[in-house]
């Protein structure tokens, strides 16, 4: 069975870590597939998609960042699992997708959650993401 629960890093002080997307875990590490604010590599902007692996909530372990923008347009973002690989894909249409990964499905942890993931810096800005649409086909 697939849960989906709702995920959200927790910031430390002085992390500008604001971003939206999907969140697959096994009850502890994660992998989100996320549009965001800044880079995973560098921790800074401008703005990129990742998927970022991570530890735990509060521990980042490694990422893959794809393209970078000043601002972000509408983007839809889609992974699919086919029992074999994951495969994360983004749209600015949502017709025409770009792949920015794929990898065995196991790769870092085996995934027994599916939720979206959402996180807010630490500090004074805000920021906020709306999902338009879910599915799990």
């Amino acid at each position: 069975d697939v849960v989906v629960q709702p995920w959200a890093q927790n910031s430390a002080a002085g992390q500008r870590l604001n971003f939206i997307g999907i969140d697959i875990n096994d009850g502890t590490k994660h992998k989100v597939f996320v549009a965001s604010n800044f880079a995973f590599n560098t921790g800074a902007p401008p703005s990129a998609i990742f998927v970022g692996k991570y530890n735990t909530v509060n521990s980042a372990n490694s990422g893959t960042d794809e393209g970078f923008w000043d601002f972000f347009p509408l983007v839809y973002l889609k992974l699919v699992d086919n029992s074999t690989n994951q495969i994360f894909s983004y749209s600015f249409d949502g017709n025409a997708y770009i792949q920015i990964l794929s990898e065995i499905r196991t790769t870092f942890l085996t995934p027994s959650n599916i939720g979206i993931a959402f996180t807010a810096q630490s500090g004074s800005r805000t920021s906020g993401g709306t999902v338009l649409h879910w599915a799990i086909s």
